[in-house]
């Protein structure tokens, strides 16, 4: 089935004639009425009601009308778009990310690598950690910045490659008001029974990753995790309710009444992963990564 064929479908429905639409597209009427004959034969129902002067849509012709309606939008879109790209002399570079923790070490990257490279065009784009997983093998993400347990999936994989930007430990968000601020350094021992708040878009993740492990790692349990949805959000409980959170201690938040302190001897760590596939084309990709590791 090809958008040729679809046209002239679109045309014939909306110009209720085969000799509308074969003059509008300049071809036969023969030719649009054996396309349509051929296009009812290869979907396995009539879409037409054949009049002598007109022709009108059958129930199944006007459910497949707005779908192919659809499907011929999409295409002239995705033409127009290639072609602006493909007009201008800028190379593209699509990068994925999931979550805050990634982007806090992205922005100053990227934001240097463009003034270096004005000629490169950068889309970010935001999803799940299995689908941006996905779009990495598919080369519609041309890469990824993770953390480093949510590339198990791929890791094996013999075209991704990947190169730890960041590693260290994570740092916990407390009200100012707090009784934990009562410590330089916080121990362990006193994070024993705290509700603990975070960010997930992901319905289905009921914790971080290994902050259950880990906690018990360091000799205690928390009372509750609890997922919310929004950076602000997590920032006004923490302040109201005297949740905690945890950050990578480089975060570089600074928010109203509420404090970040360092964790003592804490088994509660992150890596920051830069994701690529060898089988990639795209000149941009190796610049970029170049670019990073000359500046790590």
């Amino acid at each position: 089935m090809s958008i040729e064929r679809l046209t002239y479908f679109l045309d014939a429905v909306d110009l209720a004639s085969f000799t509308a639409a074969a003059q509008k597209n300049f071809v036969s009427q023969t030719a649009i009425s054996k396309q349509m004959k051929n296009l009812e034969e290869e979907i396995g129902t009539p879409l037409f009601i054949r009049q002598k002067n007109r022709v009108t849509v059958t129930a199944a012709g006007r459910q497949f009308y707005n779908h192919a309606k659809q499907l011929v939008n999409n295409y002239e879109q995705a033409v127009q778009l290639a072609y602006a790209i493909g007009s201008t002399d800028k190379q593209t570079l699509s990068i994925g990310f999931t979550t805050y923790y990634e982007t806090q070490l992205m922005s100053p990257l990227l934001h240097e690598f463009m003034a270096q490279h004005p000629e490169i065009d950068i889309t970010l784009l935001q999803d799940n950690f299995r689908d941006n997983n996905q779009a990495l093998l598919s080369q519609t993400v041309d890469i990824l910045f993770s953390r480093d347990y949510a590339l198990s999936a791929i890791r094996d994989f013999a075209q991704i490659e990947t190169t730890i930007l960041e590693e260290g430990h994570m740092m916990i968000a407390v009200a100012e008001d707090d009784d934990l601020c009562q410590y330089d350094v916080v121990p362990s021992k006193a994070l024993a029974n705290r509700d603990v708040i975070f960010i997930s878009s992901d319905a289905g993740v009921t914790e971080p990753h290994g902050l259950t492990d880990n906690a018990h790692k360091d000799g205690y349990a928390f009372h509750s995790i609890t997922r919310i949805q929004s950076l602000e959000l997590l920032f006004m409980l923490i302040r109201l309710k005297r949740l905690i959170a945890f950050f990578p201690e480089n975060s570089l938040f600074s928010t109203n009444g509420v404090v970040f302190k360092t964790l003592a001897n804490t088994a509660h760590c992150y890596k920051i992963i830069l994701a690529t596939n060898r089988q990639n084309p795209n000149p941009a990709v190796k610049m970029l990564t170049n670019f990073i590791r000359e500046t790590q």
